[in-house]
């Protein structure tokens, strides 16, 4: 009886038990580990078994094995294209913050390089530094803001609340919109 049987086996017996009288918290917890056991053994025989052994045939029947990308450069085109475009425009905002170009200007120097890792890291560095909009509202509220906006900083004010009546999250300004929009291509990575 191969592994893969007995953890069947031993599964089913506690799936049963679990059924009609219960399982101990022992019982449970070995439970979860045959399920994590016969998870990873599936995976691995069906990369082995399937994946490993997977060829693209061409129009005239040439085949070719199909290999693992390596690198993690898997993003799709569009996705850096935004990303890329976005980056270039945010060094052209004059009130982004230093930081956020900094890390603008090495993303778009260095990301070609691992470009999935890169784009994360650089995501997260976006995420720090992005004004919330309790932020821009305390901002503009305060003596430093009113100085540093002069007359803009009642307009300002107003479109920080009407965005936090909304339930939007972050600062307004383009420097924050461009981050904004870099950010949510995080769930594309």
């Amino acid at each position: 009886m191969s592994r893969m049987d007995e953890l069947i086996k031993e599964i089913n017996h506690l799936a049963h038990k679990a059924k009609t009288i219960g399982l101990t918290s022992d019982e449970e917890a070995k439970r979860a580990e045959l399920r994590k056991e016969y998870i990873s053994l599936f995976r691995e025989g069906f990369k082995k078994n399937y994946l490993d052994n997977m060829y693209y045939v061409d129009e005239k029947g040439n085949e070719e094995k199909i290999e693992k990308k390596k690198g993690g450069n898997d993003m799709k085109k569009e996705t850096v294209d935004f990303i890329t475009a976005k980056s270039k425009e945010l060094l052209t905002i004059p009130n982004a913050c230093r930081e956020v170009k900094a890390a603008a200007e090495e993303w778009l120097k260095n990301a070609e390089n691992d470009i999935e890792n890169k784009t994360k890291e650089y995501i997260a560095a976006l995420e720090e530094e992005i004004a919330s909009i309790e932020g821009s509202i305390a901002f503009a509220s305060s003596d430093m803001g009113k100085k540093i906006l002069g007359e803009g900083a009642e307009p300002f004010l107003k479109d920080a609340l009407a965005r936090k009546e909304r339930g939007e999250k972050y600062c307004g300004c383009p420097a924050c919109s461009c981050v904004e929009s870099i950010i949510k291509m995080k769930d594309k990575l």
